[in-house]
């Protein structure tokens, strides 16, 4: 059996693990990151989220990336300006 397609999603902490995982070469891939936690991501990192945005900005920057980052404005730990600065910023990464 041959996997043609992956799709990795995750919902807060998750959404960071789901972030870690790199596209595949030979599999069409895609991320959904459903509320990604900004607010304590230094926390549940253990103070290495630089390692996670880098991850991140890899998965936007690559040609061959999809993700879709899903967030609401009820957050309690992230407010809504929070994520949209954020999804700004890798807009803007993914766009250099």
């Amino acid at each position: 059996m041959t996997c043609l397609k992956n799709v990795l999603q995750g919902y807060s902490y998750g959404s960071l693990i789901a972030s870690m995982h790199p596209v595949l070469s030979d599999v069409d891939s895609s991320h959904i990151l459903l509320s990604y936690p900004l607010g304590p991501r230094h926390w549940l990192t253990a103070f290495r989220s630089h390692r996670y945005t880098t991850a991140l900005q890899d998965l936007v920057t690559n040609p061959k990336s999809r993700v879709l980052v899903i967030y609401g404005d009820q957050d309690d730990f992230t407010p809504a300006q929070a994520y949209d600065y954020w999804t700004e910023q890798l807009r803007s990464v993914r766009d250099s």
